[in-house]
C-alpha cells in the first residue's frame, strides 16, 4: 500500500496552514493537516484520485494526481478575500426579567436635602432598611 503525504502552505508567504482539509474523492474520506499544515494519508492503491484541498479565507483547489508510488506533495493555497455586503445579528430577550432598577436623582436628592441616605432609599419599592444603633 501506498501513503501520500504533503504540507499545506500559504502561497504568498509559505507559512504553514494549520488543519487544513484534504479531501479525496475515490476514497470518499479526508484527513485534516496538523499544526505545521502537514498531512498523511495512508493505504493508496496505485492509481489516479480526485483532491480538493480547502482552508477557510483561501481558495479551494481541485486537481487530479496519479499515485504510483510514496509521495509528498506541497500544496500552495491562494488567500481569498471575501467582502459581505450585510451581517445581521439575531437575539433574544430573556422574558424572565426579575432584575429592576430604580434611580434616586439629583432632584429628589436636592429636594429632601435634610434626609439620610437611608432615609431616602426607604422610598424606593421593595428596599428596607434596617437601623441598629
Amino acid at each position: 500500500m501506498l501513503s501520500l503525504q504533503g504540507k499545506i502552505v500559504d502561497k504568498t508567504t509559505k507559512n504553514p496552514l494549520a488543519f487544513a482539509t484534504v479531501k479525496i474523492t475515490e476514497k470518499q474520506t479526508g484527513v485534516i493537516a496538523d499544526d505545521n499544515g502537514q498531512f498523511l494519508i495512508r493505504n493508496f492503491c496505485k492509481g489516479g484520485y480526485h483532491l480538493e484541498v480547502s482552508f477557510l479565507g483561501y481558495e479551494t483547489i481541485r486537481f487530479f494526481s496519479v499515485i504510483e508510488r510514496d509521495t509528498f506533495l506541497t500544496i500552495e493555497l491562494v488567500q481569498h478575500d471575501q467582502l459581505l455586503s450585510e451581517v445581521t445579528v439575531h437575539g433574544d430577550q430573556n422574558e424572565n426579567k426579575t432584575q429592576v432598577s430604580q434611580v434616586i436623582g439629583n432632584e429628589k436628592i436636592t429636594e429632601e436635602g435634610n434626609k439620610t441616605l437611608s432615609d431616602l432609599l426607604e422610598s424606593v419599592a421593595g428596599v428596607s432598611v434596617i437601623r441598629n444603633g
